[in-house]
């Protein structure tokens, strides 16, 4: 059981957030709650948050982390229990997600792993996400009607023991040209150049971290 090793650790003790994002239209609250297998869409104003909407994924899906894509308004979303990358619509006077697509985010490996962290490039033709325990960034071509095609990965450092110990994070830049990951089994930062028409990661340098985990850009 995939979910054994996580739901007997206090991340899934009980339901609670696993990560909090606001829509492009800034009127929405996103909240991914993997114990209970639901993402929450709050309405945001007034003095306190009201529920717009629920959904409710099967067991064993975990969703983890989501983003949108500010172009078409869309929602992409790990799943840390199927080894699965979601695409949803969502309707910006209702609040409402509705499924488009699922594709898994493994290339053959058998072993137990955790999709983390995903970005999407700016100019939306691309999503990135990492695995834990294949150890992979793995990124995804996003069609016009919002379907995902996988198209290529890099390997990552090996975590030696529990992928919770393994790279969980990775920041594009504002503009997207490169793609940070703090690369930590290796106590390295790693930076990729980033291809805008293929989404092709080439690493072009690394900088010695000692035990990386978070890495975020900040605008001054």
């Amino acid at each position: 059981d995939k979910r054994a090793p996580g739901i007997a650790g206090a991340a899934q003790a009980s339901p609670h957030s696993h990560i909090v994002v606001i829509d492009p239209t800034g009127h929405f609250l996103i909240v991914c709650e993997k114990a209970g297998e639901r993402i929450y869409v709050y309405r945001l104003g007034g003095d306190k948050l009201v529920l717009a909407s629920l959904y409710q994924c099967p067991m064993g899906t975990g969703p983890r982390h989501a983003v949108f894509d500010k172009n078409t308004g869309r929602m992409f979303m790990t799943c840390e229990f199927s080894d699965e990358i979601w695409s949803f619509d969502f309707e910006t006077e209702t609040g409402v997600l509705k499924f488009i697509d699922k594709q898994n985010t493994l290339s053959g490996f058998e072993g137990r792993n955790e999709p983390a962290t995903i970005q999407i490039l700016p100019n939306g033709k691309f999503v990135y996400m990492n695995n834990r325990g294949e150890d992979t960034i793995v990124w995804f071509a996003i069609s016009e009607d919002g379907h995902l095609e996988k198209r290529g990965k890099v390997d990552v450092s090996k975590c030696p023991n529990d992928p919770a110990n393994a790279t969980r994070c990775m920041t594009l830049s504002p503009d997207g040209s490169f793609l940070l990951v703090p690369d930590r089994p290796a106590d390295v930062l790693r930076s990729f150049a980033v291809n805008p028409d293929t989404g092709e990661l080439t690493e072009v340098a690394q900088l010695p971290v000692q035990n990386p985990v978070f890495i975020q850009f900040v605008e001054l």
